[in-house]
């Protein structure tokens, strides 16, 4: 059975990370982040409010097979394909084209670090 990561409280929604529940800005950044069909449910833990994930959010791989959340000017290591699982990760991946790998390992080598994304 699936844990479930996605909530939603009226018409917001939001993604639970580090036991506290972080506003997702707008449809554009939830397609980008956790895919075309995320699951959703009404029920609502009872965490903290904590960051938003703000538009311009997006999932970064880097060439060493490194997956980075990258959001509010900060990058959070999601450390395994269960936590990828686990959290709905399942937006595009930048770079979309090979030519832009250097980009992607410079933006992720730039961005300060924030936690680690697990699964557990």
């Amino acid at each position: 059975m699936a844990v479930q990561s996605l909530y939603q409280q009226g018409d917001a929604i939001y993604v639970e990370l580090f036991n506290q529940l972080h506003h997702i800005a707008d449809p554009a950044t939830l397609t980008g982040i956790f895919g075309s069909n995320p699951s959703i449910t009404h029920d609502n833990p009872p965490y903290p409010k904590g960051f938003a994930i703000n538009p311009g959010s997006l999932l970064v791989k880097t060439s060493d097979g490194a997956i980075y959340l990258i959001t509010n000017g900060c990058k959070y290591h999601i450390v395994s394909q269960a936590a990828m699982d686990h959290y709905q990760f399942k937006g595009q991946l930048f770079p979309v084209n090979s030519g832009d790998q250097i980009l992607a390992d410079q933006l992720a080598e730039l961005t300060q670090s924030g936690e680690n994304i697990s699964d557990a």
